[in-house]
């Protein structure tokens, strides 16, 4: 019979000593037995005979216990392994990559304002109400936030009622990415906004929220609406909710020598336009005009009075420095560091800024205190002190 090996199976192999260099001609059983013949399928008398030299084999006791590092990583047979820095084979990659880098800045997304999300119901009998209600932000002392419309203002909130709400409308609560719509309410003695309260939609377009807890909120001014229906809702934390009833439609824009005339920061430059009947003649045309108007503040910082400016000699070129037509109303959108401007009498203005890249606006160093109070027939802008009034050679003055 052929001597037959034991294989090799990565677990512990029982050892048998033989008591001759030659093995069993039935191999080994499990329990290290040497296998007869007749365990095979032979006969008993092929069994009960044994070779001239053939010895018994010796019984060692039951096999050891399996080694816990079993398997074909640690079999003496298995390959070796090695750590391999070659490329990685059959991966499917990108071979031919044009990289194409962009040149200049990347364009800003475009603005859009929420106007009464329900103008599209009408006003029938059915539908008397609109069909969403909008969160209220109440303000009290003297004044609130009241920017013009379209107009981008910022604010800061510290109440724990309106930072968790501008925190849900960061998380996605609200009709806008980052935002959304909310009615501002004046209300000096902390009364809630019952009906008929006079208020005004805003657009919210971005919330910061800062370390110390304090919360800065962007916002686009929309229509103003009356409160219809107000009530508090649960878990909101005491925020108002309301029906409204919005204005048919925008605002209609006043001209620069109706918005200088309203605004009262603003009467001191609106007496002294008047006073000139060929700069009224010029503002009353329509444009667009781009204008500068020192505020009463900057006036009395000067230490100037009002009849002082009213009776000056130069009262006509002191005005006419202020004003720049064009073609286009400048913004602050369209300002730039080193951007000039030319007057109605020919003085060159130039536009910088203090703080990279747009903090800090000046206009021939004096700086400017609010932007962009938009007009039907241009823009105007406030600045903190008087221009001087250079024209260029031989440009004759109004």
């Amino acid at each position: 019979m052929p001597m037959r090996s034991c294989r090799r199976t990565g677990a512990g192999v029982p050892h048998l000593q033989m008591a001759g260099s030659a093995a069993m001609s039935g191999g080994i059983d499990r329990r290290g037995y040497g296998r007869s013949p007749s365990s095979r399928g032979g006969s008993s008398a092929q069994s009960s005979a044994r070779r001239p030299n053939e010895l018994p084999p010796v019984y060692l006791g039951p096999p050891a216990a399996p080694s816990a590092r079993t398997g074909m990583m640690h079999s003496s047979s298995a390959p070796h392994l090695h750590t391999s820095n070659q490329t990685t084979a059959n991966i499917n990659s990108l071979s031919h990559a044009h990289v194409r880098r962009q040149q200049g800045p990347s364009e800003a997304p475009p603005k859009a304002v929420w106007s009464d999300s329900c103008s599209h119901l009408g006003s029938s009998v059915l539908n008397p109400w609109p069909a969403h209600a909008v969160p209220i932000w109440s303000f009290h002392g003297r004044d609130r936030p009241r920017p013009g419309y379209k107009e981008e203002i910022q604010f800061q909130i510290t109440d724990e009622v309106y930072i968790n709400h501008a925190l849900r409308m960061r998380c996605g609560t609200g009709d806008h990415y980052m935002g959304g719509g909310v009615g501002l309410v004046h209300s000096p003695d902390r009364s809630e906004a019952i009906a008929g309260t006079r208020g005004q939609l805003v657009m919210i377009t971005d919330i910061i929220v800062q370390p110390s807890g304090v919360v800065i909120v962007k916002c686009l001014g929309d229509l103003e609406f009356d409160v219809l229906k107000s009530w508090i809702p649960r878990g909101l934390r005491g925020l108002h909710m309301a029906f409204i009833e919005a204005v048919n439609g925008p605002p209609r824009l006043d001209s620069i020598l109706q918005t200088i005339a309203s605004e009262p920061s603003m009467s001191i430059f609106s007496r002294m336009v008047n006073a000139v009947p060929e700069i009224v003649e010029v503002v009353s045309g329509q444009g667009p005009f781009t204008v500068f108007v020192p505020s009463n503040e900057s006036f009395a910082n000067m230490g100037v009075s009002e009849d002082e400016l009213l009776q000056s000699p130069d009262l006509q070129a002191i005005v006419a420095c202020h004003i720049c037509p064009g073609k286009h109303k400048i913004t602050c959108e369209a300002m730039y560091s080193g951007r000039t401007l030319r007057t109605v009498d020919g003085t060159v203005l130039q536009m910088t800024f203090t703080r990279w890249p747009r903090g800090g606006p000046c206009v021939n160093q004096v700086p400017c205190e609010h932007l962009d109070v938009v007009c039907s027939n241009g823009v105007v802008h406030t600045i903190m002190g008087m221009l001087d009034s250079s024209p260029a050679p031989n440009r004759r003055r109004l």
